[in-house]
């Protein structure tokens, strides 16, 4: 996964869509096919496309007109959106959670 001490990642940046399937691993939660898209900017050919719509199923990320997938994400950034995919998460399964956090 990279790094997951984030009080020392703050000059490491990872994709949207790079970031969501890396929450979708790290979580386990299932990835399934999907043959429509909730976002214009999502195609089908995108190499997340099944993690970003799983992730949609899920609750991870929401439904909005577009989702930026190649748009860069930094940890100091979005802290709180990274606090509330742990949060997650931990709802679905504390020994990943208690494993991966610092």
């Amino acid at each position: 996964l990279g790094v997951v001490d984030f009080e020392n990642a703050t000059d490491s940046s990872v994709t949207r869509a790079e970031f969501t399937r890396y929450a979708m691993k790290l979580a386990d939660i299932p990835v399934t096919p999907h043959v429509g898209t909730v976002f214009d900017d999502v195609t089908k050919t995108h190499p997340d496309y099944d993690y970003i719509m799983s992730a949609v199923d899920f609750g991870l990320i929401s439904r909005a007109t577009n989702y930026r997938p190649n748009d860069y994400v930094t940890i100091n950034e979005d802290r709180t959106k990274i606090n509330e995919i742990l949060l997650k998460i931990k709802l679905l399964n504390k020994d990943i959670y208690e494993r991966y956090t610092v």
